[in-house]
């Protein structure tokens, strides 16, 4: 695909073109999306991302937290809990220093 096989885009500088172009060739996309900033464009990368499962919508509107994240800091701060525990159980001086 290249940037030209899309209609619905309005950039007309060549040298940028050029090289979604050269990029395109290189990784073989299926489309090549132009992010407009639209607020339309957020809530539609929003809801395809909570559809995925990568995102989490919370209670309150517009509120949405991204799973990876989230897995991410729970599993850092068990690591933390359990170096405290060895620190402690070993009886060395302080506690660890992490993060």
């Amino acid at each position: 695909m290249t940037v030209t096989d899309n209609k619905n885009y309005a950039v007309d500088h060549a040298a940028l073109l050029a090289w979604v172009n050269e990029i395109a060739s290189l990784c073989t996309p299926d489309k090549i999306h132009w992010c407009d900033g639209s607020t339309a464009e957020y809530n539609n990368l929003c809801e395809a991302l909570v559809t995925k499962g990568t995102f989490i919508r919370l209670d309150q509107p517009n509120v949405l937290i991204a799973l990876p994240a989230l897995v991410t800091q729970v599993m850092w701060l068990a690591l933390k809990i359990a170096l405290t525990s060895v620190a402690k159980e070993k009886k060395m001086p302080g506690q660890p220093i992490i993060g």
